[in-house]
Formats: structure tokens, sequence, C-alpha cells
């Protein structure tokens, strides 16, 4: 079929469009009539006022931080090597010794380059950590001895009940028993309040105070240090004022980690805190089954009795890029356990920080990392988790509740149903309603105490809306400036989290008034209303129990497609450790919470198997998690399922796929245009004395349509040894899926020990895929077409028997030849012009060297100039990018474009961009009449430039230039071609206007085609 641009490519965004992410007014709406659907192209407006505005600036305008890995083995490489993973301390100084003087030599002429060196590491990774522009990194990867620059990403932070639903006290209880004595567990965050009663402190508010007073000084060794009784050590690398997010903030280290940020604290309670009773003291009794069962304000840790060590990495508030210095540390100080509650969004594995996580994994210690609070988007989740040897760590809700309280709520004439988030009494008397304003006639987040005057809310129902800051902070607020009950309208679909008991704004006391949650459809009617009255009460069923949190962030893993995250773990409103609070509890949720559960059951299962090499213990953890207890599992959001120590401490054997050790059998990206097939080998480890039998299947396939064929399906491993059973997975061609959208095929493979055998520990391997089934759509063009020939036919072509493809027409004009900038690498940029209403809807073509996973990631700027200058100077730029990157500093895994005005600097977010998962050309539109092009003032000038995420840059060499209006080469014509069909497409060149906006050929795109021929380019003779 061939016709006038049917922009069908669209169907990669409609989605989004349609999902409610995006929303926009009527007059925003750009409705396309096409054949068979019809699609719009629809301004990003997810707030009801307009167009989102631009509040963070484009990555070509920010620094950027790097490590220059250099040649030569750090320290954890040469610990790998041994057989105890271990060197002598003479060994281990000469190494470092060797790589210092290396980085020294070439400490001034980064300076000389215009880089910053912040600092130099010899036992995680060998290399020097750098910050610079965006156009000063590639030379660096020049410079004698660097082998590799790699991104420094910059980490955001990201239990009475969660501990026992996981199974910790069958660990405590068993025989022997394990609670983490003797393990060493690093705790790489804001730092620690060793003063807390949770970790054996005074447990007053006074102790912190005091402790706080002199915060750079050596702490008190009867709380922290080699005689304390939990926090045995550790060290600040950054100070109180350091944020990682400001170019020029620069760490001051000093010895003494205590937290003012929360978070660290929190933590590390979870992972192996004393516990704190309900009056308040330390819980000094047996951990055993029955310890669930005692009164508690924070119940104990995973491994209450493992030994800490707290690595502060953040200020009292902001980020942190040094996390690879934290490794560092880690790995210098024998540390077995690390516990990263941070992360950077789209971790891919060969990041710094990745890459140091790996080698401390190599050289004996296990390391655990949040996956990331960015949601459910593909490829989202974060480094450092994204190394090969490091458990990242997904997140769920383990709260027992399949119900939470409701209200019936009377507002004026509406009825509306609230949920009572914190289980507060409350009378029926009418209330008068106060909406928050927030000063354009809608409703405020209500996030500063500012707003809450007494005089206006006292004995009010006050109106918020969730967004940006803690959901809690309304109710502190209200509660504290005498407010009847506070309602927060979400932001999404359904009620927002239940609390349970909230702490006041100062951790005196308890919240007492009602704290409602508002469907987000209801809210209008809440905030329009003059009167509301709190009725009868009512159950509302908790869609969220078991299930994945709707913030922890979605794989796979950036670069490969392999799996990530590795295992799930306790997300939601788990309570732990409050700074400053002397013995309180404050519940906090993320992957940050998840992760120190998983790091907990690390202590209890390196003691429980004492001989056992570091990566078996790893292997274990990951094969005996428990997909079962998660509701609407899935391998892509959840790896192994839910952390279960009990079956970790138990096993005798692990299982990991024979060609790389990983303890899932991920397939990555596979692009084919026949059916896919492949097989992988599974080999079983015996590490006990007798021999095993394990029955071998394979349960909850999901996604494409496959299958899976095992063998052998019964497995008999003798004692000390090893067997193989090789798994093949099958995925047809013709219904895989076509390139429109993400398409993932997974399952778990599942190996049942006969009854009584290998402790009746189950072991499960994930298997995950990537399917890209792709067209084989090939275009031919007369070498004569030219401006003194100006009419040809081309002749298109798909070659692929299984799978449907298209054939897109641009006037090609750029071309680039940078290879190692990889997916951000300019190998191609056209253009074209689709007649609509008088204007013209403009498409760039860019396509790149390299496949990217996700594109959010990067950033691609269209560089535009219509003034017609002699020399080409650009006025505007359209900025594609993450929405989140460009509002609030969070990706969410979507590109939008956003059009600055380079005169005056303003810029407002404008379409979603057609960029398809695992591809390697995206389109990015824009009108003509935005751009101040008309039929009047039809031509411009276009140049484009490219950042990584990941630090690779490119910039087009020279300039193109296109009439909108009258294209020199015809462009937008579009072939839809089916299986094995062929086409014939017209084109023309216009001669005299070819003399003033000439191009290098034609571009046909075809985004169901493979990565390397997605973009077709055709030189165009004179």
């Amino acid at each position: 079929m061939i016709m006038r641009r049917s922009f069908l490519f669209l169907a990669a965004v409609s989605t989004a469009c349609s999902s409610g992410l995006f929303g926009s007014s009527s007059s925003d709406d750009v409705q396309l009539a096409v054949p068979h659907a019809k699609l719009g192209l629809k301004k990003v407006s997810p707030v009801a006022d307009g167009n989102l505005k631009i509040s963070q600036a484009p990555r070509f305008e920010q620094p950027m931080t790097v490590v220059l890995k250099m040649a030569g083995d750090p320290v954890a490489v040469a610990r790998s090597k041994s057989a105890n993973k271990q060197i002598a301390a003479a060994d281990k100084a000469a190494i470092e010794s060797t790589l210092s003087a290396q980085q020294d030599a070439l400490v001034s002429t980064v300076e000389a380059q215009g880089g910053t060196v912040l600092a130099k590491f010899q036992n995680a990774i060998n290399g020097i950590k750098v910050t610079a522009t965006p156009d000063k990194l590639a030379a660096f990867g020049t410079l004698p001895g660097v082998i590799e620059v790699k991104r420094v990403a910059v980490h955001k932070r990201l239990n009475a009940i969660s501990v026992p639903f996981i199974g910790a006290p069958q660990v405590w209880n068993g025989t022997p028993g394990f609670r983490g004595e003797g393990i060493k567990v690093a705790i790489i965050d804001t730092g620690i309040d060793f003063t807390h009663a949770n970790f054996g402190g005074p447990g007053t508010p006074a102790a912190y105070n005091t402790a706080f007073a002199a915060d750079t000084q050596p702490a008190d060794p009867t709380m922290f240090g080699p005689n304390a009784p939990k926090v045995k050590g550790g060290i600040d690398l950054v100070g109180d004022d350091y944020d990682g997010a400001n170019p020029a903030s620069v760490p001051v280290p000093d010895p003494n980690p205590l937290d003012c940020g929360a978070h660290g604290s929190h933590v590390a309670g979870t992972v192996a805190g004393f516990g704190v009773l309900a009056d308040g003291t330390t819980y000094k009794g047996n951990y055993d089954a029955t310890t669930p069962s005692q009164q508690w304000a924070i119940g104990p840790g995973v491994a209450p009795m493992a030994d800490l060590y707290a690595v502060r990495v953040f200020g009292c508030q902001g980020s942190t890029n040094v996390v690879v210095d934290a490794l560092d540390w880690a790995v210098k100080n024998d540390m077995q356990v690390v516990n990263m509650s941070l992360g950077s969004p789209f971790g891919a594995e060969d990041d710094a920080d990745a890459e140091a996580s790996e080698n401390a994994a190599a050289a004996g210690i296990i390391v655990v990392a949040a996956a990331g609070n960015e949601g459910s988007a593909n490829y989202i989740t974060g480094s450092p988790g994204a190394g090969d040897k490091t458990i990242s760590v997904a997140a769920m809700d383990s709260n027992d509740p399949q119900s939470y309280p409701g209200i019936k709520l009377a507002a004026d004439s509406s009825n509306l149903i609230a949920q009572n988030s914190n289980n507060a009494k409350y009378n029926s008397t009418a209330l008068a309603v106060y909406v928050l304003p927030d000063g354009n006639g809608g409703v405020s987040l209500g996030c500063n105490e500012s707003e809450y005057v007494d005089a206006q809310i006292s004995g009010k129902l006050v109106v918020t809306q969730r967004g940006t800051c803690p959901r809690i902070a309304r109710a502190q607020f209200g509660f504290k400036h005498g407010a009847a009950a506070v309602a927060l309208i979400n932001n999404g679909p359904g009620y927002s989290y239940f609390e349970g008991n909230i702490p006041t704004a100062d951790g005196s006391g308890i919240v007492t008034i009602p704290f409602l949650s508002v469907l987000k459809s209801d809210g209008p009617a809440l905030a329009a209303a003059a009167n509301a009255t709190l009725g009868d009460k009512l159950d509302i069923p908790n869609p969220a129990w078991h299930a994945f949190a709707d913030f922890s962030s979605g794989g796979p893993r950036t670069g490969d497609g392999k799996l990530k995250p590795d295992i799930s773990g306790p997300g939601v409103n788990i309570t732990s450790t409050a700074m400053g609070t002397g013995n309180q509890g404050v519940a906090f949720s993320g992957t940050s919470m998840a992760t120190p559960h998983v790091a907990g059951v690390a202590a209890l299962a390196l003691q429980a198997h004492p001989d056992w090499d570091p990566w078996e213990v790893r292997t274990a953890i990951l094969n005996t998690a428990d997909a079962s207890k998660i509701i609407g599992y899935s391998v892509r959001l959840g790896g192994a399922g839910l952390v279960q120590p009990y079956p970790a401490s138990r096993t005798s054997a692990i299982a990991v796929d024979i060609a790389n050790g990983a303890a899932n059998l991920s397939f990555g990206v596979a692009e084919f245009t026949k059916d896919f097939q492949k097989t992988k080998t599974i080999r079983v480890q015996n590490n006990s004395g007798d021999a095993l039998r394990f029955k071998v299947s394979a349960v909850g396939a999901s996604g494409s349509a496959s299958s899976i064929d095992i063998s052998p399906k019964t497995l008999w491993v003798e004692a000390g040894g090893s067997n193989t059973v090789d798994v093949t997975l099958t995925v047809p061609a013709a219904t895989s899926g076509d390139s429109s959208d993400f398409r993932e095929v997974s399952g778990l493979i599942v190996l049942t020990p006969s009854q009584g055998w290998n402790g009746d520990a189950v072991l499960v391997m994930p298997y995950y895929l990537v399917p890209r089934a792709r067209a084989e759509v090939r275009t031919e063009i007369a070498h004569s077409f030219g401006p003194s020939s100006p009419t040809a036919t081309a002749k298109v072509f798909n070659d692929s028997h299984a799978v449907a493809g298209t054939a897109d027409f641009y006037a090609w004009g750029l071309q680039g030849t940078n290879k190692k900038a990889g997916d951000v690498g300019l190998r191609a940029v056209g253009v074209q012009a689709n007649p609509l209403g008088g204007d013209e809807l403009l498409f760039f073509a860019i396509n790149t060297f390299k496949p990217w996973s996700n594109n959010a990631m990067n950033e691609f700027d269209v560089l535009i100039d219509t003034t017609g200058a002699a020399t080409p100077k650009a006025n505007f730029a359209i900025v594609s990018t993450d929405l989140g990157f460009l509002t609030t500093g969070t990706p969410v895994g979507q590109m939008v474009t956003a059009l600055i005005n380079l005169t005056t600097g303003a810029g407002t977010i404008q379409y979603p961009v057609a960029t398809p998962t695992d591809g390697s050309t995206l389109l990015v539109p824009v009108f003509a009449s935005d751009l101040g092009v008309t039929a009047q003032n039809p031509r411009f000038a276009y140049s484009v430039q490219s950042f990584s995420g990941t630090g690779a840059t490119d910039v087009a060499s020279g300039w193109a230039k296109f009439n909108a209006f009258n294209n020199a080469v015809s462009t937008a014509s579009f072939a839809q071609l089916d299986p094995g069909q062929h086409a014939s497409v017209p084109l023309t060149i216009d001669p005299v206007e070819w003399a003033q906006t000439p191009a290098l050929g034609v571009m046909i795109v075809g985004l169901e085609n493979f990565n390397d021929s997605q973009a077709r380019l055709i030189t165009v003779g004179q």
C-alpha cells in the first residue's frame, strides 16, 4: 500500500497518548485521517492548565562526572584471582602505590584540558574521577593509559511485619540458628544514628544532639568503633553540606558518619537493628520464632547480630556521585556485604559504579543495590545494581491487610469514598472545606508549612494535591496548625498508600486527625465543595496487597536486555529507625527499603555457608526466591521473586547458567526474521555429601508466544558433584509482535527436590528474552536519479516471510562517522514535510550507529537556523529527551520534544517522540509554524547534536538545508509491505529548489527493520 504519509508510525507513541500520561486540550490535538485508523499527535500536557514548562536544563548545558578507567588491575581484581579472595597487606599496598603513581602522571594533563580531578581509585576500580563539560570528555579517552571513559551516575537515596513476612525468624530459630554474628555489613548511605536505641545507643534525642554538635570529630567509642555494640566503624566521605547534583559542591571527609539525612539509619535498622520494644528500650532477648510476638516500637532487622559499618556518601540533603569512592573503601576494609539503597536510572553494566560493584563482588563481597523508584517503564532500572555480580532489588508490598479503612464522604451534593490513610478516629460533624491554593486557580501540593495558616485552616478539612514532597507532610502540617482533617487528592489511579500511624512533625507523638486519600477523579468535586461530612466506615480493597510497588523500577538492563532486577523484597511502609528521635521508628517506602532485607539475608546466608565461596552464597539467595508470594508477579519487574532467608540458608545446591555463572537464563535482545530458537545449559552444583534428585519444569510463561523444552526433566546430582540440564526457548517470528511496542518472553525454570532432600529448598532460575521480530525492507532507486533526471520510481521489497514492514521517505541531509559514540553516534539525519491545514508538520529522522535500549535516557538536539544567514547559527533547538528529565529531574522512561527559542530562552514541551525500544532511529516532530517557517519564509538550515546517559556525545558535521513547503526532493511517501510484498514509490526532484536546498540523497526509514538497516541511504546524482 502506497500513500501520502500515513503517520502509522505514531502507533509507537499512541499508547502513551491514550493512556492518560499525556493529556491535551482539543485545540492541541492534530487529528490525522488514515486508512483503518485515526491517531492523534497530542501535545504533552499531563496537567490541566496547558503545556508543561521546562524546569531542568538540557544536558548539553550540564557538566558530567566520569571515571577515566586505566590499564592495570585494581586490588579487587587481584583478590578475585586468589583462592580465598584475599591478598597480603604488602601486596595490596604495592598495587595501590603503583596505580597511584600512574594516575598522578595524568592529573596535570586532565586539568589542562578543562577537567577537574575529584578522586583516584586503586581498590574497587583503577581510575581517576573527573568532572568536565560533555565537549571535553571525548578527548580524555585518548590520554595515555586511559582505556575507557565511564559514566559516574548521580545517585538519589532511593520491620516488625516485613522481617517475619520473608521468614527471617525461621532462620534465627533453626538448628543451628543464624543471626548474622560476625558478618561485616557496610551501609553506603546517609550515615547512621549510632545514638539510637536500635543500635544499642543511649536512645535519647539529647544524645543525638550532643553527637551532632561534634559530628566532624571522632565519634564516642562506646557507640561507634570496634567496642561499640553495633556500629563497628565507617567513614564520612562527604560532610554535611555536600550535594552531588551541584558541580560546585566539594566533599569534605571526616571520620564520623553520623546521619543527618535519616535514610541510612532507617536502612541500617532493617539490615541489622537490635529492635526497640514498645517501652523504648533496646531489645536484648533471644532471637527465635517467638521474637515477632513481642510488642515493638521497631522490629529487629533481618540479621540482628551482624556488625554494621556506615560509609556516608550523602550530605544532609541532595544526591551523591561518590559511590565508587565508597566501594573502594569497602574493598580496602574487607567488608563482606555492601548495602546500597541508592541508584541512578537507566543503569548499564559498564557504568563506573557498576564495574566497581562487580569488582567488589569478584573480590568476595556480596553487593546489594536498589533497583530504583522510577516506576515500571522498560529499561529504567538503575545502577549500581546493573552490574552482573550485583544483586538488584525490586520492591513489593508485604503489608497484611487485604483491605484498608474507608470513609463515606459527603462533599456538598457529591457522595465520595475516601481512604482513611492513618485510620484515625473521627466524628460525623460537618467540616468547612479549605482548599490550599496553588496561585493558578488549582489545588496546591501543600509541601510548604507556611501554607497552613492557623486562622485559615483551624477546624476545617484541608484539601491538597499529591506530588513532590512526602505524602505525610500534609498530615503533619495540618495537624500542627489546627486542621480537623487533611485530604490528599491522588495524582494517579486508585488511592495513595495507607500510611498507618503518622508521626508528628517533631517526632514527639502521633497525628490524630484523619488523613484522607481521595481519588483523582473525585478531586474536583471535593475541591469545589463548601462543606464535607465524614460518614460511615467501610472497607476499601487493597489492590497493592502483596503486589509489586508501583514505584519499583522496571527492567531489563540497559545496553543488552539482560535480566534486572534480580530479586524482590518488602519495600512499602517499612518501619525502622527514625534518626534523632532516640528510640522512635518511622515508616518509609522505596526500593531503598527492600534492599536491606536482601542484604540482611546475605549476612544470614554467609553465616550459614561458611565454607562456600561468596558467589555461591549470592547464587543461593537468588535461586531460593519465591515468586508465588507476589501477586501479579513479573520476571521483568521482580527477578526470581521474593527473597527467602530460610531456604537460602538451608540449600546444599545452586543452579547457574553454565556459560556465565548467572543465576538466571538471560537471552538478552534478539533480532530475528525467522523463528528464534536457542538452547542454554543450567549447571546444578551439589555442595553436600549426599546425592540430590530434582524434577525440572517450566512455569509462568508470559509475553509473546513461545515454547520451552527441557532435557532431562529429572536430574540426579552426585554428592560434591554437578550435572546439567538443557533449556531450549523457541519464539515464532510471525506471532512475536512487531517493533511498535516493547516485547518480552519470560518464565521460571523450577528445580524441585525430592521430599526431604536439599533441605526441601526449591531452586528457581528465571528465563528472559527481549524478542525483536524484524522485517527486511530494502529499496532500489536508479543511479541516474538527480536534478538532471528528476523523476524516478523507487522499488521497495520486503524480503521477510514472517514480519511486515514499512518504507518512509525523507530528504537525507546529514551524515556522521563517529561510531564510537554508539547509540548517540549520528549516522544519518533526514527531514520530511507533511501538509496539514496550511501548515507543514515536519519530522526529523535521526539514525544512530548502534541501538539504544530506552532512548529516553539520551538527548538529541535538532538545531534550527531560520534566519537564512550565510553561516548558520541556531535560533531554535528541538530537544528530545525524557519527560521527567525536563520537568522534575527524575526520568519516567518517555521521550518527548521541547522546543527552545535560543534567542529568548523560552521553552515549551511539545510532543512524544516515535522511538521504539531497542531501535536505532527516532522521529522528531515539530510544526513549521512553531519555528516561524511559513510559505513566505519556507527555508531553514539544521544540524544535530547528541548526548548519551553514559557520557558519549556527537555533533553533526556541518548544516543541511530544507524547504518545508517545496521540498527539493519529494518526501513523506510511505509504503506498507506485508511479508514477501513489494511496491513502487514515485519520486521527484525540483531542480530549481535543489540548487538552494540540496540533499545528500534519499533516506528511507523502516522502524521495523533490523537495526543496521532501519535507515537506507541512497545518494542522488547530479
